[in-house]
């Protein structure tokens, strides 16, 4: 599926070796392929980038800072280096399942005042069955539309996901 707007899947890491292989692959099979994968190394001193440079799709932009800038900055690096319509940060240790541009585009279009896209996220190891880290939905019967003028605590809940 692709349908015009681009997505910027944005990876900062450091020493990740052990895991973007399986995160770049997860991007690679999207149903959804109007994207680009920006990963922004911060300075790893592990095979990331001997891993990341392995895959020769055109859509992977890998990026190495010379120094370690922390991780803040490298997000930022990370995000000024992309060029898409949709910005998606993703972590190296994350996992997503094959249709989850496609389903953030989606939600995209519901309307025109839509600015931005949570979802639920957990963090693997090589572990798939057990995740190190969790994020649940923030209403988990349906999707929910929030809006500026919505109360405070709905705000704060859905930028907390």
């Amino acid at each position: 599926m692709d349908n015009g707007l681009k997505f910027s899947v944005c990876i900062p890491t450091y020493n990740m070796g052990g895991l973007i292989g399986d995160v770049i692959n997860d991007v690679l099979g999207q149903s959804y392929a109007n994207f680009e994968i920006i990963i922004s190394d911060n300075n790893s001193q592990d095979d990331t980038e001997k891993i990341v440079k392995s895959f020769k799709d055109p859509r992977i932009r890998f990026f190495k800072n010379d120094t370690n800038v922390g991780y803040a900055r490298n997000l930022q690096l990370c995000l000024e280096r992309s060029g898409g319509d949709i910005i998606y940060l993703l972590s190296a240790k994350g996992r997503i399942s094959r249709d989850a541009l496609e389903k953030t585009y989606a939600a995209f279009m519901i309307s025109e005042d839509i600015g931005a896209v949570t979802r639920p996220y957990y963090w693997y190891g090589k572990d798939l069955q057990t995740p190190v880290r969790a994020k649940e939905r923030y209403a988990k019967e349906k999707d929910a539309v929030i809006s500026i003028h919505d109360n405070i605590e709905a705000i704060i809940a859905v930028v907390k996901t």
